[in-house]
C-alpha cells in the first residue's frame, strides 16, 4: 500500500516512538524499532505479531512501515488486507492520522506451493523437446530439466526494497527447493490475491490437461 505523504499526515505532525510502541501493542508484535541516540531509521520494521481478534487471530509475519507506503505479510493477502485495514484505522483515531480517507492503491504478492499431477515438461510437449536438445548436447549424465516459468511486464528490475519488489514481481512457477523432480512440486508467486492465484493455477493445470481451453 503506497500513500502520497501530504495526504496522510497528522497536521500536529508525528512522534514516531509513540506510534512504534501503539503499533508494537496493538498487534503485540516481538521485533520492532529500536531508537539510537541521535537517529531516525529510513523504515519501521516489525516482526512476530498477532492480529488482535478474540474470534479470528491470526499471524502478523512482518510490518514493514515507510513514509511513502506499508507493506503487511500474512499467511493470505485477506489477512494482511485486515492488518493494513485496522493499522489505518488505529493510527487515524489515536494519533491523528487521515489514512482511511487517503488515497491508496495496494500491490498483492502471494507464495503458494502446489503439486501437480504431473510435471510442467510432461504437461507442455515442446518444453520437454527443449530440454532434449540441450542434454544432447551435454556429456554429463545428470539430464537437465524444467526448473521455472516467468511471465511479467516491463524491465527486469533487482531492488531490496521490498515495496518494490511486491509491486514489480513477476508470477512464477518453480520447482520446490528440497524436493525431487518426481513430486511435481512446485513454489509459485503471483502479484495477485491469494484467491486469485489459487484460481489461476488451477485453471493453468486444468488447461494443460486439455480439460479446459
Amino acid at each position: 500500500m503506497r500513500e502520497q505523504i501530504e495526504e496522510y499526515l497528522p497536521q500536529k505532525g508525528v512522534f514516531h516512538r509513540s506510534m512504534v510502541e501503539l503499533v508494537r501493542a496493538r498487534y503485540n508484535f516481538q521485533i520492532f524499532p529500536q531508537f539510537l541516540p541521535g537517529t531516525m531509521p529510513p523504515m519501521f520494521q516489525f516482526a512476530g505479531g498477532m492480529f488482535p481478534d478474540p474470534a479470528d487471530s491470526f499471524a502478523v509475519n512482518q510490518l514493514v512501515m515507510k513514509e511513502d507506503g506499508d507493506v503487511v505479510m500474512a499467511t493470505t493477502t485477506d489477512q494482511a488486507e485486515r492488518v493494513l485495514d485496522d493499522l489505518a484505522k488505529l493510527l487515524d483515531d489515536n494519533l491523528g492520522f487521515r489514512l482511511s480517507t487517503s488515497y491508496k492503491p495496494r500491490a498483492y504478492l502471494s507464495n503458494i506451493v502446489v503439486e501437480f499431477d504431473a510435471g510442467l515438461e510432461d504437461l507442455i510437449s515442446s518444453l520437454s523437446k527443449i530440454a532434449s536438445v540441450i542434454n544432447s548436447f551435454r556429456a554429463d549424465a545428470v539430464a537437465f530439466n524444467l526448473k521455472r516459468l516467468g511471465f511479467g511486464h516491463g524491465e527486469v528490475v533487482q531492488t531490496n526494497d521490498l515495496q518494490t519488489a511486491v509491486e514489480m514481481a513477476d508470477f512464477l512457477i518453480e520447482r520446490r527447493a528440497g524436493n525431487l523432480y518426481a513430486s511435481n512440486r512446485y513454489f509459485c508467486s503471483a502479484p495477485m490475491t491469494t484467491a486469485n492465484h489459487l484460481a489461476t493455477l488451477e485453471r493453468i493445470e486444468a488447461m494443460l490437461r486439455g480439460d479446459i481451453d
